[in-house]
């Protein structure tokens, strides 16, 4: 029962979604795999940081920058090994991918008007993996047919990318 087919004969697809809906699901299919494989090179950072070690394979060599991150994120730094910080930093980082509430910690870095656009138009991205999720459930068959919803939340997923995955 797809993909869908539609004709000047047949306008709208076995779901009742039109050329407006489908297209829409599209874009957001591929926002979606975007977003995906994107933001997937940042979790990879995370996991890279978080199997530092002072005697193993990956070292923290901008310590400087780690401890401005966890400063911005409320990680306690103050007599604390630099391994042990860094570990902390990667586990929070990793949970920006699957954090089952609140909204991704970067997007405190964009200007104030622009947060408050994002929340007032409703895109501001949760948890990078959650947006991806529900793009995928939107466009699944049946789900979501309104190109108005399926394009904004092309809008939240490609934000979790670039405030979520990209920055980590």
């Amino acid at each position: 029962m797809g993909p869908c087919r539609i004709t000047p004969r047949a306008p709208k697809g076995i779901c009742g979604c039109d050329i407006h809906g489908i297209v829409g699901r599209n874009y957001l299919r591929f926002t979606a795999g975007g977003s995906a494989t994107h933001s997937d090179h940042g979790r990879e950072i995370c996991h890279t940081l978080y199997n530092a070690s002072a005697d193993g394979n990956y070292h923290v060599t901008d310590t400087e920058k780690l401890l401005k991150i966890a400063k911005e994120w409320d990680i306690p730094t103050e007599d604390r090994d630099i391994y042990d910080i860094a570990h902390e930093v990667a586990e929070a980082g990793l949970m920006e991918y699957g954090k089952p509430f609140g909204y991704q910690r970067f997007l405190k870095r964009a200007p104030e008007r622009r947060q408050k656009i994002w929340e007032e138009q409703e895109i501001a991205p949760r948890a990078i993996d959650r947006e991806v999720s529900r793009a995928l459930h939107m466009t699944h068959m049946g789900c979501s047919s309104l190109a108005e919803a399926l394009v904004k939340q092309s809008l939240r997923c490609g934000l979790s990318d670039g405030w979520g995955g990209s920055m980590m």
